[in-house]
């Protein structure tokens, strides 16, 4: 007795590879708060320089990677164009959800439209495109030489059955 054909089943949401990109995005938030005690040093200690940088970088992280995931899915391989916008779309809204986030936790005040005029503002967001780009490379060069690692390994498999 022939059973109807099920629909394709859509690949299951890649969770393990986002929670540990997310534990590689942690340490890159890690070195851009040491970035900011020591090399800025603009008078702000290590543990608000820490919590900035895991609420603004934790953002830009799910709204590049969830951005990208939605998108390409996690095998396809993103067009320049589009990603890059999504990497300024993920630096701007993780400075400005990331502060509000940051200065929510801290108690401070929230920040003002005057506030995003600021110069001050202006380095912040710098920093963040710097800090994004940064970390889009490594996690586009760590995914290409798993793809290599993978089509070697490949390769290697069908010799060995010769």
């Amino acid at each position: 007795m022939n059973q109807p054909s099920s629909p394709s089943k859509a690949a299951p949401f890649p969770w393990r590879r986002l929670r540990t990109d997310f534990a590689y995005a942690c340490c890159l938030n890690l070195i851009c708060a040491v970035v900011l005690t020591f090399l800025v040093n603009d008078g702000t200690d290590f543990f608000s320089n820490l919590v900035g940088s895991m609420c603004v970088g934790s953002i830009v992280f799910l709204v590049i990677d969830l951005g990208r995931l939605g998108i390409w899915g996690e095998h396809r391989r993103p067009r320049l164009p589009a990603f890059a916008g999504l990497v300024l779309l993920g630096a701007a809204m993780g400075q400005l959800l990331g502060q509000a986030l940051f200065r929510s936790i801290m108690g401070m005040r929230l920040l003002d439209r005057g506030d995003l005029a600021d110069s001050r503002m202006l380095g912040a967001l710098i920093f963040t495109l710097t800090a994004a780009g940064a970390g889009t490379l490594f996690f586009h060069h760590r995914e290409r030489i798993a793809r290599l690692e993978a089509s070697s390994a490949e390769e290697k498999a069908k010799t060995e059955q010769v």
